[in-house]
């Protein structure tokens, strides 16, 4: 039995995962001007990225990482703590060209606090995933030309995009407040 192939060259866009990496991002608050810490109670941190730059086999980034801290003070009073630290790296990568565009997962993987006397040590492991569509060129079989003859089509298609936006509530609590600790 002869066959017939006929090939055709497609393009095909793909998310293709370029650096993963690990940055520490560290700082240290003075908390003698609100009582000392006695006590941690918990601790959280999330992190944003504001700026992610392709360069040359390296992305450069920016961003801040907001820690969230609730303690006893010197006289065991309950406290809040919010704190943003501000981060840049340039993350190494082979596979990143200057004329991508980036995008980028962050989270937090792992927060670390001590203290000592009147000072806080936060550390937040941040961990990054870049990543760019990318098109490629594939050659596909689109006919065979043979006795038995079974055909089936597939289209599939990805669409990215990006927007920032800014969510804002007030709310009356009918009760007199004191104190926000976290928000």
């Amino acid at each position: 039995m002869a066959f017939d192939i006929k090939y055709e060259v497609v393009k095909n866009d793909c998310v293709m995962e370029l650096v993963h990496s690990q940055l520490v991002v560290t700082c240290t608050i003075n908390t003698a001007e609100r009582g000392g810490v006695s006590k941690v109670l918990g601790v959280s941190a999330d992190a944003k990225l504001f700026s992610l730059e392709a360069l040359g086999g390296e992305a450069k980034l920016s961003g801040k990482v907001n820690y969230k801290i609730l303690y006893l003070d010197g006289e065991g009073k309950l406290s809040g703590l919010d704190y943003f630290t501000d981060f840049s790296d340039a993350l190494a990568g082979e596979k990143i060209l200057a004329s991508y565009k980036l995008s980028a997962q962050i989270s937090i993987i792992d927060v670390d606090i001590s203290v000592a006397s009147d000072e806080i040590t936060l550390s937040a492991v941040c961990d990054f995933v870049i990543s760019s569509v990318i098109t490629g060129e594939f050659k596909t079989v689109t006919d065979i030309n043979a006795e038995y003859d079974i055909s089936e089509e597939k289209i599939s298609r990805v669409q990215m995009s990006e927007s920032s936006f800014e969510v804002c509530e007030e709310i009356e609590s009918g009760v007199n407040i004191d104190k926000v600790l976290l928000y």
